[in-house]
């Protein structure tokens, strides 16, 4: 094969993620200053997004399973 693209393929394909993180489990935005929470949007990272109540960098929480 080409470039070793099985091995490539291999690694991505548990879950769509590397290591196999669980699909289909909501994460979320949150605002470290004021605690605001907003679901997370796929393509769009959280320090890309801003706090619309205070205006701060969210950062990213994963959902607990």
């Amino acid at each position: 094969m080409p470039f070793n693209l099985g091995r490539r393929m291999g690694a991505w394909s548990r879950g769509g993620r590397r290591g196999g993180r669980r699909s289909g489990t909501p994460d979320y935005c949150v605002c470290p200053s004021c605690g605001s929470i907003m679901p997370h949007k796929i393509g769009l990272p959280c320090f890309h997004t801003r706090c619309p109540k205070c205006g701060s960098i969210m950062t990213r929480k994963f959902s607990e399973i």
